[in-house]
């Protein structure tokens, strides 16, 4: 557990082998958020996670997650990266996927809308 603890210098991961020190960092306001988007119906958050997700031990560690959470307490889809860049890249990635996701929700709605009204005018609902 000890040898999988990291923070940050900047926007860079470093090793860190003391727990206290960790701990410290990671309890400071600002350590942990890389990006945040409110969305209509929707938020998108990017966060520093302090710890090597990367339990099978091949490849880079993954320090940073990108997370979806709807309005109805639904998560959504879940992303995990090795470096900052990435993390801002896939941020970006996910918030566009999201938004193109709310916008075909609303043009089916609007659709189903406007159906049902058209039922209702013609006497068929």
């Amino acid at each position: 557990f000890m040898g999988n603890l990291y923070i940050l210098d900047g926007q860079i991961a470093m090793r860190c082998p003391d727990v206290l020190q960790w701990a410290e960092f990671m309890a400071e306001p600002g350590h942990v958020q890389v990006d945040f988007a409110n969305l209509d119906g929707a938020a998108v958050s990017t966060v520093f996670l302090g710890i090597d997700y990367n339990h099978c031990g091949i490849g880079d560690p993954l320090l940073f997650e990108t997370l979806v959470f709807y309005g109805n307490g639904e998560l959504g889809s879940m992303r995990r990266y090795f470096c900052w860049a990435e993390a801002v890249e896939g941020h970006e990635e996910v918030v566009g996927a999201v938004r193109a996701e709310i916008a075909h929700s609303v043009r089916i709605t609007a659709e189903v809308l406007a159906t049902i009204r058209t039922n209702l005018s013609s006497g068929k609902g």
